[in-house]
Order: structure tokens, then C-alpha cells, then sequence
């Protein structure tokens, strides 16, 4: 990761020496890093878009503004990001080109904001329109990345599963690692917690996984150890997991709120004052984008925390509780919202 870090460093300064723009707006990359890099890339966000943009060529633009995009969101700023969002909207609407890209961040936009349904619509029409043009691959890795968490948190994480499933049969090949992490999330979803579990310890030793898949896509691999109850899995993920704290990741290849599974571990491991802090964490985070499904799942978690061990704090637990409840409803998260019912009848009994 310092290896990349540095290379883009010494790439934006060869393009400022030799005034070259178009290098300088490709060199905002893809996705997302960690926040030991985020400093850099915000002010490389920042130096670019203040750029010309004639003579560009259209599809560098629109990588670059969705590639800002995804960083802005993960640091906080959504405003800065919708406006990109929608110049990029714009743009592909004036020249009348399909992309992936802005497919992506219309989704996006909607998982904020709580419209899953809106997601896997805008994802399964993404995915005909593209195997209609024979890039099935390409489509089908677009539908697993934006799909299977919204199909999970609506109570349809066997469609996800089938999804993936299938296509590992029509290909005959081994799943990519994303692939599978996201199988394995299904798999805990469903309640299958044999399957998940050997899935986890087929990855053991979790130090291989570092290779196997960046930081931000194993955080499907953190929340499935935390609902099986993987303790091996817990302990080695969250420490290197850590860095991703403060910041929710909205990216690519992942849309959640690291703090809410680090809790979870915590938790898991008996650290309750440090999962409180993590859920605060967390939904500081989600605040600041007004990331919708995430706060809910954040404070049910919370609720649950507080109910179960710090009974003196039964009234902000209601509250926390009355609040998931409400928003779980309208979003049909339907897995979520059974949860907390359960301890709203528990209460009144």
C-alpha cells in the first residue's frame, strides 16, 4: 500500500512538471484507499477538479468524476460528492453513452439513502443491458458488488447466493476473491453458520488473506466471522481492520460502516466499552453522509449493547431501539427489523 501511495505521488508530479492534465486526472484512482491515504488523495481530488476540463477526453472525465466521487463520499463530504455525481450524470446523458461507472454511483446514491429496492433495480438493469451486449462477466461482477447487501438486508439473501452461485457454474471457474466474500456474507445471512464457518476456516490463516483481498472487501469476512461467532477470525481481522474506523466505505467494491462490525467484534470478545465507542464511531461516520440503512443497523446494534449490559441505560436503549424499528420498517429490511421486534416484545413481557 506505501508502494502505491508513492508511486502516485511520484505520477501527479510528473504530470504537474510536465503540465500534463490528462495524466493528472487519471491518476485519481479507481477506488478508495485506506486513511493513511486519504489526506493525499482528498488534496489530489481537490488540485484536479479546480482543472480545465476542455480537451479531455470524455471517458477520462468520467472516470475521474466518479473515482472523486466514491472518495469524497468515504470522507464525509457528500455534497461535494453529489455534485460530481450528477456532472457526471450529465455528461454521459449530452454524448449518449451507457456507463458502468455512473450506473454505479445513481446506485449509490440510492443505497444512502435507503432505497434498496432502487439499487438491485438499477443494478439488474445494468446487468441485462450488458449481457445483451455479450459482457457478461463484467455485468455480473457489477450486480454481486451493488446487489448482494441490499438483497441480504431485504430478507432475499438466497437470490444473492443463487446469483453468485450461478455464476460460478456458467463459468466453470473458481469465484474472485470479492466473490466469495460476499458468498460467505450471504451464507451468514441466511442462517447456514456451518457453511459460513467452514468457508472462514478454508481462509485460515487469516494472515493470507491480506493478499487474497484488500482491506475494505474483507470487511464481508469481519461481519460473517461476528455472526457466526468466529472467534480465530475476529481477532485477526479486527486489528488490521482498525484503520478503517473513522471512516464509512463507500466505494466500488463495498458499501458499509467498518466501525459497526469492529463493535460487533468487540462485543464478541467481550469489550463492551470499546464496541460502544466503535457503534459511536461509527455513527458519526454514517452521520455525515446520511447513509440511512447504516445508521439504523448501527443503533439496533447499539440497543442491543445497552439492553444487555449496561442496564442503567435502559431509556437510550428504547430510544435507539424505536428509532431502528421505524427506519428498518420503511426500508424493508425485513432480517433487521425482525431482530429488534424481538426485543420490543421482550421488553413488554
Amino acid at each position: 500500500m506505501d508502494r502505491v501511495r508513492e508511486y502516485r505521488r511520484r505520477a501527479a508530479k510528473l504530470a504537474r512538471e510536465l503540465g500534463d492534465r490528462e495524466l493528472l486526472f487519471m491518476n485519481v484512482p479507481g477506488s478508495s484507499r485506506p486513511p493513511h491515504d486519504q489526506e493525499d488523495l482528498i488534496r489530489l481530488v481537490d488540485e484536479v477538479a479546480g482543472l480545465p476540463r476542455e480537451g479531455l477526453g470524455t471517458d477520462i472525465l468520467l472516470d475521474f468524476l466518479n473515482s472523486a466521487a466514491f472518495i469524497l463520499l468515504s470522507a464525509g463530504d457528500r455534497e461535494r460528492a453529489e455534485a460530481l455525481i450528477r456532472e457526471s450524470a450529465i455528461l454521459a446523458e449530452r454524448i449518449g453513452q451507457e456507463m458502468v461507472g455512473v450506473d454505479a454511483m445513481a446506485a449509490v446514491t440510492k443505497l444512502l439513502d435507503g432505497d434498496l429496492g432502487g439499487v438491485i433495480d438499477t443494478a439488474r438493469s445494468r446487468l441485462e443491458a450488458s449481457e445483451a451486449l455479450g459482457n457478461q462477466g463484467q455485468a455480473r461482477a457489477f450486480f454481486r458488488t451493488l446487489a448482494t447487501r441490499p438483497l441480504c438486508y431485504l430478507g432475499k439473501a438466497e437470490e444473492a447466493l443463487r446469483f453468485i452461485d450461478e455464476g460460478q457454474g456458467s463459468t466453470n471457474v473458481r469465484l474472485p476473491p470479492r466473490a466469495q466474500l460476499l458468498r460467505l456474507l450471504a451464507l451468514a445471512y441466511l442462517g447456514r453458520l456451518d457453511e459460513a464457518t467452514s468457508v472462514i476456516d478454508r481462509l485460515l490463516p487469516l494472515a493470507d488473506l491480506e493478499e487474497y483481498a484488500p482491506a475494505t472487501n474483507q470487511l464481508a469476512a469481519l461481519e460473517a466471522a461476528v455472526m457466526v461467532g468466529h472467534l480465530e477470525a475476529v481477532q485477526t481481522l479486527s486489528p488490521r481492520l482498525n484503520m478503517l474506523a473513522a471512516m464509512p466505505v463507500v466505494q466500488n467494491s463495498e458499501f458499509t460502516a467498518p466501525a459497526r462490525h469492529l463493535g460487533g467484534a468487540a462485543a464478541l470478545q467481550g469489550r463492551y466499552d470499546e464496541a460502544r465507542a466503535y457503534y459511536d464511531q461509527a455513527l458519526e461516520a454514517c452521520a455525515k453522509i446520511r447513509f440511512r440503512p447504516e445508521i439504523a443497523l448501527i443503533r439496533l446494534d447499539l440497543a442491543e449493547l445497552l439492553l444487555e449490559h449496561y442496564p442503567e441505560e435502559r431509556e437510550a436503549a428504547i430510544e435507539h431501539l424505536d428509532f431502528a424499528i421505524a427506519e428498518l420498517r420503511e426500508m424493508k429490511m425485513q432480517p433487521a427489523l425482525e431482530r429488534a421486534l424481538r426485543h420490543r416484545g421482550l421488553l413488554k413481557a
